[in-house]
């Protein structure tokens, strides 16, 4: 009896031993926000390592509605980083960043999106405008 239940415990032991854990992964986290400070929402990110033989390994993702993703590592090394807007706002080469990450580190990246056209905050969101009051 003793010893089917101390088998399995030794199992998981190693296994956890073994496994990956946060110290041991590379972290590139996103944050994307719009030229005001408000979330970005939805854009695509794409991560590719720049530094190894093959260098096309790439990681195809999005932020959050917050603007946010957090992409976990395999291998420590030199990757670029490129975030594609959604057509509300405007492209720019500032959106493309190389970084180099080791074990266990978490990098964090911030982009600037530029929205097309007006971008400060309404200041009276209730008013009406017609061509004789705009702004």
């Amino acid at each position: 009896m003793r010893l089917r239940l101390v088998a399995p415990l030794l199992c998981l032991a190693a296994a956890a031993c073994t496994a990956p854990t946060d110290l041991d992964t590379a972290v590139i986290n996103v944050q994307v926000r719009d030229d005001i400070g408000r979330s970005a929402g939805r854009n695509e990110v794409i991560i590719r390592r720049v530094d190894a033989p093959d260098a096309t390994r790439r990681v195809d993702t999005g932020t959050n509605t917050n603007g946010h993703v957090s992409v976990r590592l395999r291998d420590s090394g030199t990757y670029e980083v490129l975030v594609i807007p959604t057509a509300t706002f405007s492209s720019s080469p500032s959106l493309r960043r190389t970084v180099t990450v080791i074990e266990g580190e978490r990098v964090v990246l911030a982009f600037t999106l530029y929205r097309a056209g007006w971008s400060e905050p309404d200041q009276n969101p209730t008013r009406e405008y017609t061509p004789t009051t705009w702004p």
